[in-house]
C-alpha cells in the first residue's frame, strides 16, 4: 500500500499485476501440468501400486500370518526374500502393504505390531543395522556390539547371537524384559516386522549381520519376522549355507515392468488430469521398457516431458509489455490460452535429454572391449553382492564371456588393464589404480540402466544383453 504510493511519487513505474490461476481449478495451463509434475515425482506416494496384485497378496499373507501367529505365541517368526531389478516396485509394494496393515491394526482387525525399516545404503557400516533396529524398538541408542547383544536377548537369546564371526555368545535362557507374556499370561505378544532393504549392502566377510537378522526369527517363540529386499535373484545362493537354510524357499521375485504395465502405472498417477496425450504415455513406456523396465525412470521421463511442455506453453516469450502510468491499474500479462498437453514431441525431447547425458554418450562411444568389460563388472558385482570387485575376477569373467560367445577377438591382460584405465579416466568406472594391477578394486560409477542401454544399442552384443537380462 503505502510503499507503492511512495515509489510512484518518486517517479517509479508500477509493475503490472499478473493474473494467476488457481491450481485447484484444473483448467489452466499451469494447473494441469503442475499437477502432473507433482504426481509424477518420485517422492509422491501413490495410494495403490497397480500391476503388482499377486506380489502384494503374497507379502500381505506373509506379514499378516506372522502377526497373527506371533501374537498367539504360535511361532510367528518368519523370513521372506524379495528380489528384482531396480525400479520394479519392491520397496513401494512392501510399504503399501504395511500401511494397509497398520490401518487394520488401528481398527482392531489384526493384532498390533511394530514395523521397522533398515536400509543398507543409509548405514555407516553393516553392523549399524543393530543400532538402527534397537533404537527403533526401544528409543535407546547403543553401539553396534552392545545393540547386537541386547537384540539377541530381546528376541529370545537362549541360542546366542554371533558378533563379527568370533563365535557364539551364550546367553541365559531368560528372555528380554521388553518381550510381553504369551497366552499363559493372557496377553498378546507384540510382533516386530523388519524390512531389510538393500540387503546386499549388509554382506560382510563373516556374514554375521545377515546371519543374526535371519536367525532371530527362527528362535523358539520369536516375535520377529524379516523381509529382505535386494536387486539380485540369486543373492541367497551366494551367502553361507547357514543363512540360506534360514531363508528356505520363501522367496518372491519381481519381474521387470512391461510396456503395458508402465503405461498403466503412469496413467494411474495421472487419473483425473488431462495433461498427457495417450500416444505420449505409450511412447515413453515403450522407450523405458526397451531398456530396463524401471518404472522410476519412466516416471522421471514423463515428469521432465511435462516440464518441457510447460516451458513451451508459457506465454512469457511473446508477451506484449503494457506499462500503465504511475498510479494506474496494471494490465494482466498472461493471456488466456487453451489447455496444454504433453505430446510425443515433448517426450522425445525428454528422451534425448535423459539418454543424451554426457556419461551415457561416453558409454555409447566405448570400444567393443570396453563395453564388454563394463558388462563384466556389472555381472561380477551382481555375483559377489558387493559394490566393488577385483579386476582379476572381472578379467576372468571377461575371458569366459567372450569365449562362450565365440568372439573373434579376445583382449589380452595388458589390453584389459588399458581399457580399465580409459574407463576410469572417463569416470565410467571407479578404480584404485596405482601398482595394484589385477588386485585393484573396481566399481561402476554410472547407473546399471545406463550399462544396459549401452550394451543394448549394439546389435553385435545381443548375446551379452541376454546374459545381463538373465542375471537380473
Amino acid at each position: 500500500g503505502g510503499g507503492g504510493e511512495a515509489a510512484a511519487a518518486l517517479g517509479a513505474l508500477q509493475v503490472p499485476a499478473i493474473g494467476r490461476r488457481s491450481r485447484k481449478d484444473g483448467g489452466g495451463v499451469a494447473t494441469s501440468l503442475d499437477q502432473a509434475r507433482s504426481l509424477l515425482a518420485l517422492s509422491a506416494v501413490p495410494k495403490v501400486m497397480p500391476c503388482r496384485e499377486t506380489e502384494r497378496g503374497s507379502i500381505r499373507q506373509f506379514a499378516e500370518t506372522a502377526i497373527r501367529l506371533g501374537a498367539k505365541g504360535a511361532g510367528g517368526g518368519r523370513c521372506l526374500y524379495v528380489s528384482g531389478t531396480p525400479g520394479t516396485g519392491k520397496t513401494a509394494t512392501v510399504l503399501e502393504v504395511m500401511r494397509r496393515l497398520r490401518t487394520l491394526a488401528s481398527d482392531g482387525e489384526i493384532p498390533p505390531f511394530q514395523f521397522v525399516e533398515v536400509n543398507g545404503l543409509r548405514l555407516p557400516t553393516p553392523h549399524h543395522a543393530y543400532t538402527t533396529l534397537w533404537e527403533a524398538l526401544t528409543g535407546q541408542h547403543a553401539a553396534p556390539a552392545r545393540a547386537c547383544e541386547l537384540l539377541d536377548r530381546h528376541f529370545g537369546g537362549a541360542a546366542g547371537g554371533v558378533w563379527g564371526g568370533t563365535g557364539v555368545k551364550k546367553r541365559g535362557a531368560r528372555g528380554s524384559r521388553f518381550q510381553e507374556r504369551g497366552d499363559a499370561g493372557g496377553q498378546q505378544r507384540m510382533v516386530t516386522l523388519v524390512l531389510v532393504d538393500e540387503m546386499d549392502q549388509l554382506v560382510t566377510r563373516t556374514q554375521s549381520v545377515l546371519y543374526n537378522l535371519f536367525d532371530w526369527p527362527t528362535r523358539p517363540g520369536s516375535t520377529l519376522a524379516v523381509l529382505g529386499i535386494a536387486n539380485t535373484l540369486d543373492l541367497p545362493e551366494r551367502l553361507l549355507p547357514r543363512i540360506l537354510s534360514r531363508l528356505g524357499l520363501h522367496r518372491l521375485p519381481f519381474q521387470p515392468y512391461t510396456q503395458q504395465q508402465i503405461q498403466t502405472i503412469v496413467k494411474s498417477r495421472l487419473a483425473g488430469i488431462e495433461a498427457f496425450d495417450a500416444q505420449a504415455v505409450e511412447y515413453a513406456a515403450r522407450k523405458v521398457a526397451a531398456v530396463s523396465g524401471d518404472v522410476r525412470r519412466a516416471l522421471e521421463l514423463c515428469r521432465r516431458a511435462a516440464e518441457i511442455a510447460a516451458q513451451t506453453a508459457a506465454p512469457w516469450g511473446s508477451l506484449r509489455l503494457s506499462i500503465s502510468s504511475p498510479g494506474g491499474e496494471g494490465v494482466p500479462l498472461a493471456p488466456e490460452v487453451g489447455k496444454a498437453m504433453v505430446t510425443m514431441r515433448d517426450v522425445d525431447a525428454a528422451v534425448k535429454e535423459m539418454f543424451g547425458a554426457v556419461h551415457l554418450q561416453v558409454a555409447n562411444n566405448c570400444s567393443h572391449t570396453e563395453c564388454v568389460l563394463l558388462a563384466a563388472v556389472l555381472l561380477e558385482t551382481r555375483a559377489s553382492g558387493l559394490s566393488d570387485v577385483l579386476l582379476e575376477n572381472v578379467a576372468a569373467l571377461y575371458v569366459q564371456l567372450t569365449q562362450l560367445a565365440k568372439e573373434e577377438y579376445v583382449a589380452s591382460g595388458p589390453e584389459l588393464a588399458a581399457a580399465v584405465d580409459r574407463l576410469a579416466a572417463s569416470r565410467l568406472l571407479l578404480s584404485q589404480g596405482g601398482r595394484l594391477g589385477r588386485a585393484q578394486h573396481l566399481a561402476l560409477h554410472i547407473p546399471v540402466e545406463d550399462v544396459l542401454h549401452a550394451v543394448g544399442k549394439r546389435p553385435e552384443l545381443e548375446w551379452l544383453k541376454e546374459r545381463l537380462a538373465a542375471g537380473s
